[in-house]
C-alpha cells in the first residue's frame, strides 16, 4: 500500500537537510583550511619580524582572545542571570518541569522500576507533551501510595516470618519417637 498524503511525504524534507549538512560541511572545511593558511602566514610574518619561538606565542594569543572575550561575555551574563532569578521559598522547589518532578519522585526505587517509567515518560514526553504533566502528577500520587502501603505494612502486627504450615522432615530418632506416640495412642 502506497501512502500519497502529505503527512508521510517526507523525501523532500530529508533531501532539504541532507543538502543542508553537506553545505555546513564544506564550508566548515573551507574555513577550517583558510584559517590553517592565514595562520601560517601570520606566523610566516610574525618570525621575520621578532622570531619564530615569540611569533608562536604572539599568534597562540591572538587566538586566544576572542576566546578569552567570549568567555568574559558569557560569565558577566551568567552572573546577571542568577541576580535577576526569583528566589524560592523554604519548601519549594525550584523546578516546574514536570520531568524533573517525575525524576525527583523516582528516588530510591529500584532501577529496573526507574528504567521502565523512564521509558514510558519518554514516549509520552515525545509523543503527547500535553498529556505529560497529568502523567507526571499520577506518578507522584502512585508512589505516595506505593510508600503509604509500604509503610503500614512495616507497621502491621500481622507482619513477620511465616510459619511453614507443613511439618519438617523428622530425624529417625524423631521419627520413632513419633511412631512410638502414636502406638500408644491407639492402643
Amino acid at each position: 500500500m502506497v501512502y500519497d498524503g502529505i503527512m508521510f511525504d517526507l523525501k523532500p524534507t530529508i533531501d532539504s537537510v541532507k543538502s543542508a549538512a553537506i553545505r555546513i560541511l564544506v564550508m566548515g572545511g573551507a574555513a577550517l583550511i583558510g584559517l590553517t593558511w592565514l595562520s601560517i602566514g601570520i606566523f610566516g610574518f610574525l618570525s621575520n619580524l621578532t622570531g619564530p619561538n615569540l611569533a608562536g606565542l604572539i599568534l597562540g594569543a591572538l587566538f586566544l582572545v576572542p576566546t578569552g572575550l567570549i568567555l568574559l561575555v558569557n560569565g558577566h551574563r551568567a552572573k546577571q542571570e542568577v541576580g535577576s532569578r526569583p528566589q524560592a521559598f523554604a519548601g519549594q522547589t525550584q523546578s516546574h518541569d514536570p520531568l524533573v518532578d517525575i525524576i525527583e519522585s523516582l528516588k530510591g526505587r529500584s532501577p529496573l522500576v526507574i528504567a521502565s517509567l523512564s521509558v514510558v515518560t519518554g514516549l509520552i514526553a515525545t509523543r503527547f507533551p500535553q498529556f505529560l504533566t497529568v502523567f507526571s502528577q499520577a506518578l507522584k500520587l502512585l508512589i505516595e501510595e506505593f510508600s503509604k502501603a509500604s509503610q503500614a505494612a512495616k507497621s502491621s502486627p500481622f507482619t513477620g516470618p511465616i510459619e511453614p504450615s507443613e511439618p519438617h522432615e523428622l530425624t529417625p530418632n524423631e521419627a520413632s519417637d513419633d511412631l512410638k506416640s502414636r502406638r500408644k495412642k491407639k492402643t
